[in-house]
């Protein structure tokens, strides 16, 4: 993407704006007097230390630290949270439904992803390349995929006692290059799936991606939830 763009005054329905690129300079850009669906739209680039609450139609961060997303509602966007290279950040107690991505998660670490309710999304939360994340007591919802996960040389990171209800998929769940650049201590614990009603460990299908030149090769493997809970989680 080009940098130092000027984006201003733009009223967006039903849509939204999808930032991406390599480099650092690639987010410098200036927002100004946007809304999604009548709110504001908010971008962050290297900011630290700021609370975000209230009224809002989509949130982007770039290179921040020390965030906490509060009690915001976001419905019908392209991506309601875009998180990119951030550390620290938090998003507590937020209603996120009815877009393509709820929440998507960019090369960052120690993020926090707690308590919210993510409904009726394409993918309700999509992380890749992240490091000591932590989703737990959300409830995820009649969405295409519930939790979309790419992992290289990614580490800590935990999925727990969150409710996966009647969701088309619950995890889509990639491993890349796990010999060359491995990944480890990625877990899920006692989380609730709507489908399994068993008293054994629920297994996840996941695929390990092989590179081998130009060209790669995908292995299937299971991992588990090693203590499903059988009943949802009633205070999310």
């Amino acid at each position: 993407m080009a940098q130092n763009n000027r984006v201003l005054n733009n009223r967006f329905q039903n849509d939204g704006v999808v930032l991406d690129g390599i480099k650092k300079e690639y987010f410098m850009h200036y927002f100004e007097n946007n809304t999604i669906n009548g709110k504001p739209l908010l971008y962050l680039f290297n900011k630290s230390n700021v609370k975000l609450e209230g009224d809002v139609g989509q949130i982007i961060l770039a290179y921040c630290k020390n965030i906490f997303i509060n009690n915001v509602r976001l419905n019908n966007t392209d991506v309601g949270i875009e998180i990119i290279r951030c550390s620290n950040a938090s998003i507590f107690d937020c209603a996120i439904n009815k877009n393509i991505n709820g929440i998507y998660l960019l090369e960052s670490e120690y993020i926090k992803i707690l308590e919210n309710t993510i409904k009726s999304n394409e993918i309700g939360i999509n992380i890749a390349f992240v490091n000591h994340t932590i989703i737990a007591k959300n409830t995820i919802s009649y969405s295409d995929i519930a939790l979309s996960i790419f992992l290289y040389n990614s580490k800590f990171n935990i999925v727990a006692k969150n409710n996966f209800i009647r969701n088309k998929l619950n995890v889509r769940y990639y491993v890349l290059d796990p010999f060359k650049k491995p990944s480890y201590f990625n877990m899920f614990i006692r989380n609730y799936w709507s489908r399994w009603h068993l008293m054994a460990s629920k297994p996840l299908l996941i695929f390990l991606f092989i590179s081998k030149g130009k060209f790669g090769i995908f292995f299937p493997w299971i991992k588990f939830d090693f203590l499903p809970k059988l009943i949802p989680y009633l205070r999310y």
